[in-house]
Order: structure tokens, then sequence, then C-alpha cells
């Protein structure tokens, strides 16, 4: 057998034809390079396992020279590996992670399980946890503040995210909850980070002065233009949302105030994506994120193979304009994109889909603490409670020793895990009663917005 491939293997990767050249993605690293016909028929001989017939047809159509340094090229690059090099996960980084299980220094706060609108996908029955609609009062909103204190150790920055229902429904409890949030920091040296997910209509002149003086960050919930956001989103008496949200959305940024928007794809908007993706734009949003209401059962949730492939073809819409812009020059956001962009442009790979029970955790309005504010009201996933100051940490256990998507038997050979995560626990569950194994549906999707992400990254400047 010829000695050029001795000892030689390919990285783990993902690749694909796109246009005239091919597109490589090493899994672990998230690097991407851009290959010509050559290169990759050199990966290719390499994935069968140095078969001499494969190699003597590329050595004659290129010439062993051209082979031999080309491939020591794609060694150089990271493209190709010596075999005896290994990737895979430090083992003291896992046991550094074991010993700070209980810390915890990210809490959604779910002040309010009530809500003025009435959205059709709602996952909490239309805004109410379990038919209830209480409001959380100050005292449990005191505890919360002053066990994210506690559980936090060393941790300095600590991250609120106020949550419902609708949240603004019960601003007076948020303002103070945010006031004592800041007292107690200074006093133990920690620094409060405040995010906002609201319906967007109850803004006023009060809220938004104590928006902009705290520096707290708003989620927009909008689901595209009118048409679309009042079908998905009606008030709770039907009627139309929209316009109040559009109204408060100049108001905030007239002030400058960081607002993002966050979109639910109904089984009854998919066909307007695109569209919609192109409205927000002409609102102002920077950052646009489009979550797919997915769940096993029910007319307005996602969970049928055309409607996986409506939504494909929508992004692929989405990713062709983006493309086609970034090529004629003009520039873009990349927090606006739709698409897992950022974490390939960062090279931020992960083994978890979120840190859901390892340093993040919700509070229901009693106190309640739970795996996350998707899984308020399972109680399979009750962590413990502030007021009683309770909080137990085996689920965190069970995920970090067996729920990396390298320890699950379905992610652990998927191209696409280090970037997905291996699915949202509370969307798997949904589907399967077990938040470590993902619906296919949520896989498809993935792994599309993943190659579109790729194409678009290979031509950002």
């Amino acid at each position: 057998m010829n000695k050029i491939f001795d000892n030689i293997g390919v990285v783990e990767h993902y690749i694909f034809k796109y246009k005239d050249n091919f597109i490589f993605m090493d899994v672990h690293t998230l690097d991407v390079y851009i290959l010509d016909e050559f290169e990759n028929k050199i990966i290719k001989v390499l994935n069968k396992s140095y078969e001499d017939d494969e190699l003597n047809k590329l050595i004659a159509t290129f010439g062993e020279k051209a082979v031999s340094e080309k491939t020591d090229e794609l060694l150089n690059n990271g493209v190709l590996k010596l075999n005896k090099e290994k990737k895979g996960v430090d083992p003291d980084k896992c046991l550094d992670d074991l010993a700070t299980l209980k810390i915890i220094n990210s809490m959604v706060i779910l002040i309010s399980e009530d809500c003025n609108l009435a959205c059709k996908y709602c996952y909490v029955k239309n805004g109410q946890y379990q038919g209830k609609s209480d409001l959380m009062d100050l005292d449990v909103g005191k505890k919360s503040i002053d066990f994210i204190i506690e559980r936090s150790e060393k941790q300095k920055n600590l991250f609120v995210y106020f949550f419902g229902g609708e949240p603004l429904i019960n601003f007076k409890v948020l303002k103070d909850i945010v006031i004592y949030a800041l007292k107690e920091g200074e006093k133990n040296d920690k620094h409060f980070h405040f995010s906002l997910t609201t319906n967007g209509t109850l803004f006023n002149d009060e809220i938004i002065d104590f928006v902009e003086k705290h520096t707290i960050t708003v989620v927009m919930s909008i689901d595209g233009d009118k048409n679309a956001h009042n079908f998905n989103r009606p008030l709770s008496g039907g009627g139309d949302s929209y316009t109040q949200v559009v109204n408060n959305l100049e108001k905030l940024d007239q002030r400058k105030i960081n607002c993002s928007a966050r979109v639910t794809v109904s089984s009854l908007t998919i066909n307007q994506i695109a569209e919609n993706f192109e409205h927000l734009i002409s609102l102002g949003f920077k950052k646009i994120h489009f979550g797919n209401a997915l769940a096993p059962k029910g007319k307005m949730f996602i969970n049928k193979e055309d409607q996986i492939k409506e939504i494909i073809k929508q992004y692929s819409l989405i990713s062709k304009k983006i493309n086609e812009n970034i090529l004629s020059g003009q520039s873009f956001i990349l927090g606006s994109i739709p698409l897992p962009l950022e974490r390939i442009d960062t090279k931020r790979t992960i083994s978890y889909p979120c840190e859901a029970g390892r340093k993040y955790i919700a509070v229901d309005v009693k106190g309640d603490l739970y795996l996350c504010h998707r899984l308020v009201g399972e109680q399979t996933f009750i962590l413990g409670n502030v007021i009683d100051g309770t909080f137990n940490s085996h689920w965190a256990k069970i995920i970090q020793n067996e729920m990396s998507v390298d320890d699950r038997k379905i992610c652990r050979t998927c191209w696409a895990r280090h970037i997905c995560g291996g699915g949202c626990f509370a969307i798997n569950y949904d589907f399967n009663k077990d938040i470590s194994l993902t619906p296919s549906v949520y896989c498809q999707l993935k792994k599309h917005s993943i190659k579109l992400a790729l194409t678009t990254f290979v031509y950002a400047p």
C-alpha cells in the first residue's frame, strides 16, 4: 500500500457540496474549510480506510507528488490528523464540573401565571399554569434573590430572567425584586443582569423609565406581520395585540433599549416564515430568534413531515436572501439571522442544550424550583423551594453524568451534536417523556438550519 496516507486520518466532520466547492466542518472544533474537488477526493479515499484501488486511482489522476503535497497541506490546516491524535472531553474538566453542580448563577423567575393574551400555541394552557392565574408575591421574589446569591458562591455575575404568563401584569413586584436584588448584590459583591420576556402590550411610561434606568434587556414575543401575529397571539378577549406591540416597540427604540424578537412558528404560519423575517427586519430588530412550536399533538403544533419540509423550504429562502445580500456587499448583523450562525462564528461548542439544572433553574410563583421554565408544573423535575431553602442537585448529576451528547446513543455519532447539544429538554420530554431523547422532527430542522448557516458563514466577510 502506498505510504502517503500512513498514520493519517480525517477529523470527524460534516461535508457537503455547495456550488462548485465543498464545505467541510470539523465536528469537534467547528472550524470550517472550503475544499475543492481534489481535496474532497482525498477525504473520500481516507473515509474508505485507505483502500489501495481508490488511492491508486487518485494518484493516477493527479500524480503522486500532488497527492502527497495536498495531503501535507490538509494535515497542516487541521482537516486531516495523525491517527494517534485523539479529541474528546477532558476528564479533569468533568471532575471540576461535578464539583460545582450546586452553583447557581442564572434564574428564571416566573413572576406571573396570568396573561392578557390568548396565544393559540401557549404551552401553559393560554397563559395559566395548571389552570391557575397566580401572581408571585414580593416575599417569594426576595427569597429567590437570596437563594441565587447564596448558591452562586464565588460567581460575581448573576442573571435573572423575568418570565410568565405576562410578567408586566405583576410589574410592582418585578420592580421591587430588581431594587432588592441590586441592594443585596451590592452588599454581597454580586452584579445582577436582568432580562424581561414580554408580549409587549403593557408598557407605559413608568415601566419604560424603569427598564431604561436599570438596563433591563427586553425579549419581545412577536410572530411577524399583523396578520400572522394576531392570528397566533390575539388579546385574551380577542382582537388586535400587534398594534400595541409595535407602538411600544417604537417607544423602546427611541430610548435605545436593547430589544430582541422572539418568534414562535405555529403549524398555521409555517408558510410565512421568510416573509415574517423580512417584516421583523423592517421593524428594526437587530436580534431575531425563531422557535418552532413543536409538540406531539394539537392543531397549532408542528409534528408532521410535510410541516418540517415547509419550514426547511422557508429557512432556505431566508438563507438564500442573506447570502445574496452579502455577495452584493450589504452588511448584516449576526444576531438578526435566525440560524445557528453565531455558534459557528464563535466556535463555541456545547455538550448539552442549555445549563438547566446546572447553573440555571426556574422558580414559580410559590417558590418551587424546577429544572427549567418549560418544565414548571412537572413534579418529576421539582428541585426544591426558595422559601424553605431546599435544593436537590440530583437532576444536575444525571444530566452531567449521562446526558452529554457524547454519551447519548442517538446523539454521539451525529455531526451536529456540538452545535445542537441534544435538543431542548422540555421538547424531548413532551414528545418522548424522556429529556434525553430528541424527537426526529427537531433533529431534521436543526441539521438543516446548521447546513444553511454554514453556507452563510463561508460568504461572510
